[in-house]
């Protein structure tokens, strides 16, 4: 409810300033980055939960981007670019396994396991590609920026994601798993959770939705960037967080983390059509995140209350 609010009276705001801020083509635009973060931010959503992190989904994400760029180009078919898909994802599984199986197998510290994992990922890609290369055919971009009006059809998707997601999550023995790893490991595992094999499935299907959110880039950027997907890391811890997920563990909502991402991308985009500075597209998110963060802690602290 917080940050549907914020949405509405920041988007008010600034198309009184700007009416062009509520454009089809404004809101096209912000609605199609905010498809791929919100892929990468939901599969955070289920390491979080699990009480870890992972700090390797923006390097991830940029390595999903350079492996397509060499099945991509002009001198490569449909069948080339699908085993490149085929290959992205395989790599991205093998990542969360390997994620998965150092935290919970090894004992490792999910916090040093990803950011060791950050840095060897960001080394792969600019070994691949030292600098930007494999221009996409037109062809793979019109097909993923597909819209509808100025509803894209990946937005669609990502909605329809995350209901699901939030349904399996309240109403199925795995989601209710995740919620109790968190929440309370030992009591978890005392009521019968496969609490290692939870825990490992969320790093895989973490790192499956950030390479489904590279996929979304790759058809954005139009170019095997190494260095495309950095930004991505911080920025879903922080859309998951926003949206009402605890740092440790036991609680968070797909929904909730799909609004903060539109909040998050709407507040980026808001900087230009207000005719504010560059800082401000650091400024203004940061100052707005802490405002719905403290909002939404109030809010949940009077409803324990009572």
């Amino acid at each position: 409810m917080i940050l549907a609010a914020l949405i509405i009276l920041l988007a008010l705001y600034t198309s009184s300033v700007n009416p062009k801020f509520l454009s089809d083509r404004s809101l096209s635009g912000t609605l199609l980055l905010a498809s791929s973060l919100a892929f990468i931010s939901l599969g955070q959503l289920f390491v979080l939960m699990t009480g870890g992190i992972d700090l390797s989904v923006g390097p991830l994400t940029g390595l999903v981007v350079v492996i397509l760029s060499f099945f991509a180009d002009a001198d490569h078919g449909t069948g080339d670019f699908i085993l490149g898909l085929v290959l992205a994802f395989s790599v991205a599984a093998f990542i969360g396994l390997i994620n998965g199986f150092l935290v919970r197998v090894v004992k490792l510290s999910p916090l040093i396991t990803t950011l060791a994992m950050f840095i060897a990922l960001q080394g792969v890609s600019l070994s691949l590609r030292s600098t930007p290369d494999g221009f996409f055919r037109r062809e793979i971009a019109q097909t993923f920026n597909l819209r509808f009006g100025f509803l894209p059809a990946t937005f669609i998707v990502v909605v329809i994601v995350a209901i699901g997601l939030e349904i399996i999550l309240r109403k199925t023995r795995f989601g209710m798993g995740v919620r109790a790893v968190g929440s309370n490991e030992v009591s978890a595992y005392r009521l019968g959770a496969r609490v290692d094999r939870t825990a490992i499935l969320a790093y895989v299907l973490c790192s499956l939705f950030a390479a489904a959110g590279g996929v979304l880039l790759a058809a954005q950027v139009g170019v095997g960037d190494p260095t495309v997907g950095q930004n991505y890391t911080l920025q879903s811890i922080s859309a998951v967080v926003l949206g009402g997920a605890s740092i440790f563990g036991g609680r968070g909502s797909f929904l909730g983390a799909l609004a903060a991402v539109l909040l998050i991308e709407e507040i980026t985009a808001t900087t230009g059509f207000l005719g504010l500075g560059t800082a401000w597209q650091y400024w203004l998110p940061g100052l707005l995140i802490l405002v719905a963060t403290a909002l939404y802690s109030r809010t949940r602290k009077g409803s324990e209350a009572h």
